[in-house]
């Protein structure tokens, strides 16, 4: 059972890693931008030294494991808090400083820009995991028949598409031209081995593409979408499906990694989709 249990801890490190994600409150800086904040302690920062601990050495957790082979940089690390720091980080949380400490434990303070809507899709995402490690506790406890490779390979994939979807969110957080607005983002990859990301992104074009009140151009709403398209699939390194006449809806539809973006003017309050742009194809 030393692989089951292994299992297990990577459900739990994922639950309890990304959990303290819901102690937020936001404030506007001076620019306009909106904040929230976190507040946490992973408890006492324990270090080990990577030349030393086998476990370190062996499962690639040391970032200084090679400097210290070298004799470049000799120092141990608190390997245990890198990671959970590491999973806040690919949710966006930066750690802007050390509030203090309580009974010997860290107290860190962590910031990102407000998203509407963001804490809820992490709720649901740790609802999912929280599910499957309760139900993997059931099978282990009540006696049932578990099959381990059937369980580390739902692990596996679970992980490979998490890691889809935090690339295309990095690839999103590089683009600088776009405001984009994330409807939807997800990846389907049956396997490790496979690719299947899927992203729907709204651009607000009202302030670009509005005149006089209430007229616009459709065939500058175009090129923004198009635009906006061939953006993301650069700062993702997508390279886009060939299809006969460079068709790339049909590129959208074949392609392992598929883009769609929605421009928008919000008129007398509300919100018209003025022109739509897919595409797809692969890392």
């Amino acid at each position: 059972m030393k692989i089951a249990r292994k299992v297990l801890v990577a459900f739990v490190v994922s639950v309890a890693t990304v959990a303290p994600v819901y102690s937020q409150a936001g404030k506007a800086s001076a620019d306009g931008e909106t904040w929230e904040y976190l507040v946490v302690s992973f408890g006492k920062v324990y270090f080990s030294n990577p030349l030393t601990d086998p476990d370190s050495k062996s499962l690639g957790r040391s970032k200084l494991i090679s400097f210290s082979e070298a004799g470049f940089i000799v120092a141990q690390e608190g390997m245990s808090v890198q990671r959970y720091m590491d999973t806040l980080g690919k949710f966006g949380w930066e750690l802007v400083g050390v509030v203090g400490a309580i009974g010997g434990d860290q107290e860190m303070l962590f910031k990102r820009p407000y998203r509407e809507g963001r804490s809820q899709k992490e709720a649901e995402l740790i609802k999912k995991e929280a599910e499957l490690l309760a139900k993997a506790r059931s099978d282990l406890s009540t006696g049932e028949l578990v099959d381990l490779d059937e369980v580390e390979r739902i692990a596996a994939r679970d992980q490979h598409r998490r890691s889809q979807e935090d690339r295309m969110r990095t690839a999103l957080s590089s683009v600088t031209a776009f405001q984009f607005k994330i409807k939807s983002l997800s990846s389907s990859a049956a396997s490790p081995k496979d690719s299947d990301v899927r992203v729907e992104l709204v651009v607000d074009g009202t302030t670009n593409l509005l005149r006089d009140g209430n007229k616009y151009r459709a065939s500058e709403a175009k090129k923004l979408a198009e635009s906006a398209a061939s953006t993301v699939m650069s700062a993702a390194r997508v390279t886009e499906t060939n299809t006969y006449g460079g068709d790339s809806s049909l590129a959208f539809y074949l392609g392992d990694v598929k883009v769609s973006v929605e421009v928008v003017i919000t008129v007398n309050g509300k919100e018209k989709v003025v022109a739509t742009k897919q595409t797809g194809g692969k890392w």
